[in-house]
């Protein structure tokens, strides 16, 4: 469905350049993903975003139960990604095939800090890293979804021991 900018434009949340095409961004508006175009001024709509909240709830201490989320967009054609920039959720689309990817993070203190999100190309790969844990950040192939950095987490025990420093 296409439908005019100039009717959305007093909800619009979010907005993102094309890094391909001049005059071309990403909308997001009542929970749905629009292609816009700023020459004709019409915008497509692309996708719906379910697992985008609008609205923060029952999210880390409960300090931002029911404000409205700040949705960021990330553009690297052909996906475009939503994400709440303090919630737990993110959603990409691939605009030419339509498939839909949901993202998620884990609460630890996600209320005060960005969820982590970036496009870069690798060789002729084009590749995502997202965070998925409070201090981690893992590496995806944007068109298979495979996590590029699966790793055992693992800690090295250390005893504490005193140091004493002899003064002459």
């Amino acid at each position: 469905m296409e439908i005019s900018i100039h009717e959305l434009k007093n909800t619009v949340k979010a907005i993102a350049p094309s890094d391909r095409d001049a005059g071309v961004y990403a909308l997001y508006a009542g929970n749905m993903l629009y292609l816009a175009n700023a020459e004709t001024t019409i915008a497509r709509e692309i996708q719906m975003l379910p697992n985008i909240k609008a609205t923060a709830q029952d999210i880390g201490d409960g300090r931002l139960n029911g404000m409205p989320h700040e949705i960021v967009l990330y553009f690297h054609h052909p996906y475009i990604c939503a994400v709440e920039r303090f919630g737990l959720n993110a959603a990409m689309v691939n605009i030419e095939t339509g498939g839909l990817r949901e993202l998620s993070r884990e609460d630890y203190h996600c209320d005060v800090s960005s969820y982590s999100f970036g496009f870069m190309e690798r060789g002729d790969k084009l590749l995502y890293i997202c965070q998925t844990q409070w201090n981690r950040l893992d590496i995806f192939d944007a068109e298979s979804g495979e996590n590029l950095t699966e790793r055992e987490v693992w800690t090295r025990k250390t005893e504490l021991r005193r140091v004493t420093i002899e003064r002459r």
